[in-house]
């Protein structure tokens, strides 16, 4: 069995429904949606259009299993936060950015909606 991948192109001036109508045709095992702010302000609708069209998928935030989608899987926003507030204070403590260690998140989360009920 081969995998397949195949980018769907969101547009901010097309509409969401157009898109999963062409995704279900395409007949996907999976949907990863990515992180960017168009998606996440549209969390709650790529979450309806994804059950909707009985098509699984996956997202980084967790508002998107709250808001009815399948899974999300990534690490901790505040964390990531508090992190860039230490670079941040480490910068205007006098601390050259080159010098600063790359830092990767300390917890990632794996969040399913429980689709048994």
């Amino acid at each position: 069995m081969w995998n397949t991948t195949a980018p769907l192109l969101f547009a901010i001036n097309s509409p969401i429904l157009t898109c999963f109508t062409n995704l279900a045709e395409l007949r996907p095992g999976a949907l990863v949606i990515g992180t960017d702010g168009f998606f996440i302000s549209r969390s709650e609708h790529l979450a309806a259009m994804s059950v909707r069209h009985g098509v699984p998928a996956i997202f980084e935030n967790r508002e998107f299993v709250a808001a009815g989608g399948l899974m999300s899987y990534g690490g901790s926003l505040p964390d990531a936060y508090r992190l860039a507030g230490v670079y941040v204070a480490r910068i205007l403590k006098g601390e050259r950015p080159g010098d600063l260690p790359v830092q990767a998140a300390r917890r990632s989360f794996l969040i399913w909606r429980d689709c048994r009920s």
